[in-house]
């Protein structure tokens, strides 16, 4: 299996599941247990990939554990997860009843609007991006996903792309609504001092780690001084700032150590070491080989 998913994009998928697709834009499908035949189902991996395009899994049955970055999610039935094409997945465990529909679509495929809602309910979902939905919802949503299918599957239908596109859209804005009542209603936004230091430090990480890796870049982000930022954040997590740079490094090297045909130079290069030697040192310190022995395994 592992050869088979060496490069972890939206081609890879296509061939590997039974999708249901008008291009590599936006394509569906369903992922059942093993045991039935003909069906396509989520892989576990024993390493983190990115992938190019966004992924919606709605789950109708049994349950899926997934780590997003640096936090894991469970998710049962009448849960979804959006998994963003800038962010490090890797499917841990998946149950033997597990069902779900499974929703993958290309970056910019939504023009969203540009008013106070749509950038509420983005930085919602990339900050929170596991919910549940009423059964009701969840009925619709079957409903419209089963509909979208057989447009799809019509190749006489001359309007294809343009029902799929107004059903989907359906879907997100029924979504869209009661993830921003669910975030008013909740009011997430209640952390202390400490708790938005780390928020922000985890963010920080993921727009910078490429280019910054010291302490005193994200202490001054912080607008404090590096002790006490490392103080600040060690006394919360139990781990220090250092640990959480070097955590999110790792993890992005393995991906693209996995997941893309670059070379180790080009992944050095890319993660800003000074050279492939320093990137290999590294990397074998954190994960105890070199990082060809880790793409080889």
């Amino acid at each position: 299996m592992k050869d088979e998913i060496k490069d972890i994009k939206t081609k890879t998928i296509l061939n590997h599941s039974s999708a249901n697709s008008l291009s590599d834009k936006f394509f569906i499908f369903n992922s059942y247990t093993e045991n039935e035949q003909g069906s396509s189902r989520l892989v576990v991996t024993d390493f983190p990939v990115r992938l190019d395009i966004s992924v919606v899994i709605i789950c109708e049955e049994g349950s899926l554990k997934i780590n997003i970055g640096y936090d894991t999610y469970v998710i049962h039935k009448n849960d979804f997860i959006i998994i963003h094409p800038e962010k490090v997945s890797q499917v841990m465990e998946i149950s033997d009843d597990f069902r779900a529909k499974i929703i993958c679509l290309k970056p910019g495929f939504f023009d969203f609007s540009n008013d106070q809602y749509s950038f509420n309910l983005q930085n919602m979902l990339r900050e929170y991006p596991c919910h549940s939905l009423p059964l009701s919802k969840m009925e619709l949503f079957s409903i419209l996903f089963s509909y979208i299918e057989s447009v799809i599957e019509d190749e006489n239908n001359i309007y294809r792309k343009q029902i799929v596109y107004n059903y989907l859209s359906v879907m997100v804005c029924e979504v869209s609504n009661l993830l921003l009542i669910e975030n008013e209603n909740n009011n997430k936004n209640t952390l202390n001092a400490s708790e938005k230091v780390f928020r922000k430090f985890v963010k920080d990480i993921e727009t910078n780690f490429q280019k910054e890796r010291a302490i005193g870049f994200y202490a001054a982000k912080a607008y404090l001084t590096p002790k006490y930022f490392s103080t600040l954040i060690f006394k919360l997590t139990g781990k220090h700032a250092k640990e959480w740079i070097d955590e999110y490094t790792i993890l992005e090297a393995k991906a693209m150590l996995k997941s893309t045909y670059a070379n180790i130079q080009q992944i050095s290069y890319d993660l800003n070491f000074a050279t492939p030697s320093h990137f290999g040192r590294y990397f074998k310190h954190h994960v105890g080989v070199s990082p060809l022995q880790y793409r080889n395994e």
